[in-house]
């Protein structure tokens, strides 16, 4: 995960609780996950120095982000630049990622193209496999697809993507700028003026950071200093 502290709440969590433990070992000192008593998994979070530190060397065959919607295009690459050294009495290992996302504003529309942008090409080596809540058999998925759709009335963006799937649909799921907008403004030639020190405010008002705010100071278009400081401030 991006967290590693998500990865033990939640996807460490899930795993614990539907797959059997005579199955595998689990060494939280050194997060190791160990399959069969012969495959071994590194777990853990993008934002553990010590876990980056092992990319650098690190040599895997196969690479699982989890909500990797959360993940940067720089650090699913990192990830990636891990694999294809790896062998096994001299054969080399098969090489696989495989990224389980909620739909989202990321890398993944552009790689998958989950949303069938006819303007995206997709390597025929990646495949978009589509789940929805109807297809997790493993809970009552009636219930839990009915609870989205009551919480999610109110805006129906979100609903739309996390109930049905419609990764078309997050450009309005909480951004303010659209990716077209952000790709217009990257080659906007805004009027350069000496006369004035500007500042901008960059609040966030969805998810964890809600309550994070970014303070930028500009002169010549030209970021002068920038402070970080909470809401409440």
């Amino acid at each position: 995960r991006v967290r590693a502290i998500y990865f033990s709440m939640t996807t460490l969590a899930t795993w614990k609780k539907f797959i059997p433990d005579h199955f595998y070992k689990y060494n939280e000192k050194y997060n190791l996950l160990t399959l069969f008593g012969r495959v071994q998994y590194q777990c853990g979070g993008m934002d553990n120095q010590d876990d980056i530190r092992k990319f650098n060397s690190a040599e895997y065959g196969v690479v699982i982000p989890d909500q990797a919607e959360e993940m940067s295009r720089d650090q699913a690459a990192m990830l990636r630049g891990t694999q294809g050294r790896s062998k096994i009495n001299g054969v080399s290992l098969p090489i696989k990622a495989l990224y389980t996302a909620n739909p989202g504003e990321c890398f993944l529309k552009d790689d998958f193209n989950p949303h069938n942008d006819p303007n995206i090409k997709v390597e025929p080596y990646r495949r978009f496999v589509q789940a929805l809540a109807d297809d997790n058999t493993f809970i009552d998925n009636k219930k839990y697809k009915a609870q989205l759709v009551e919480a999610w009335k109110h805006h129906p963006d979100i609903l739309r993507s996390y109930v049905y799937g419609d990764w078309s649909a997050t450009a309005g799921g909480g951004f303010l700028i659209d990716r077209e907008t952000c790709a217009r403004m990257v080659s906007l030639n805004l009027p350069i003026s000496r006369e004035y020190v500007w500042g901008s405010g960059d609040p966030a008002w969805l998810g964890e950071n809600t309550d994070e705010i970014v303070d930028y100071i500009f002169t010549d278009n030209r970021t002068l200093d920038a402070s970080f400081k909470y809401s409440q401030e």
